[in-house]
């Protein structure tokens, strides 16, 4: 029996499945999409009328990561692949996606991701390797085997936009991942397949919120090697001009 593959898209306040006109340009044949849509405390529940191969999840918390692990834990698909709604995928995507799951073992694979002049997101090599390191890769270029799900590991919900640490959530999920032996592979040899837009919050990184969002992730990931982080990330950002060099000291509070 071939493997099904099943997008799980977080999104925000829909009322209706008109945006996945945009997203998929190809039609949604020949794949199945989880929709977690996240609506405000006061919103009645959108009524939705949806294709078989789409099921909606309408929930009224906040916070990227809590819909993420939503999605995770109603997900049904052999083949998963996160994805947020700003996303264009190339007709038959699909199929790149679970031939690539069929040719490796890995039960993480991140694809190539460009921007809207068809720049690559990110610094990877151009071919097929096993990451390590996962500073740079953002969540429509995550897909896996359902089977990671038996590990336990989900979303830390401190972190990713709408939460206490607005970042970070992909690096500290795939680092987690990889300490409890999943193997994960960037797929460099495949022409992208996906297009986001080329500015995304992880380029601002010299307000306090960033800083101490980097803090608390290397706090959580490495213990007191947090410390000598600090003088390291607060040079790099003075090197390049982004602070002054008053703020050696003033940034120290954001270290909580």
């Amino acid at each position: 029996m071939n493997p099904t593959l099943e997008i799980l898209l977080s999104t925000q306040n829909r009322r209706d499945l008109t945006f996945l006109k945009k997203m998929f340009p190809g039609g949604t044949e020949g794949f199945d999409i989880l929709i977690v849509n996240q609506i405000s405390e006061d919103d009645d529940v959108p009524d939705f009328s949806a294709p078989s191969n789409i099921r909606i999840i309408n929930s009224k918390e906040k916070g990227i990561s809590k819909s993420r692990n939503l999605a995770l834990s109603h997900a049904q698909g052999d083949v998963l692949m996160l994805a947020d709604d700003d996303v264009i995928y190339e007709p038959g995507f699909h199929t790149k996606v679970l031939k690539y799951h069929q040719l490796y073992d890995n039960e993480v694979i991140i694809f190539p991701l460009k921007d809207e002049k068809g720049r690559l997101f990110g610094r990877f090599p151009f071919k097929d390797k096993n990451l390590k390191r996962f500073d740079y890769v953002y969540s429509p270029q995550i897909s896996f085997k359902k089977s990671i799900l038996k590990s336990g590991i989900f979303f830390d919900e401190q972190f990713g936009l709408g939460a206490q640490y607005p970042d970070s959530e992909n690096y500290i999920w795939l680092t987690l991942l990889h300490r409890s032996g999943v193997r994960i592979l960037y797929a460099g040899s495949v022409s992208p397949f996906m297009e986001h837009p080329s500015f995304t919050s992880s380029h601002i990184q010299h307000t306090d919120i960033k800083i101490r969002t980097r803090l608390a992730v290397i706090k959580k990931l490495y213990g007191i090697w947090v410390y000598p982080y600090y003088f390291k990330l607060i040079f790099g950002l003075w090197r390049r001009n982004l602070i002054p060099f008053s703020s050696f000291w003033k940034k120290w509070k954001c270290l909580g």
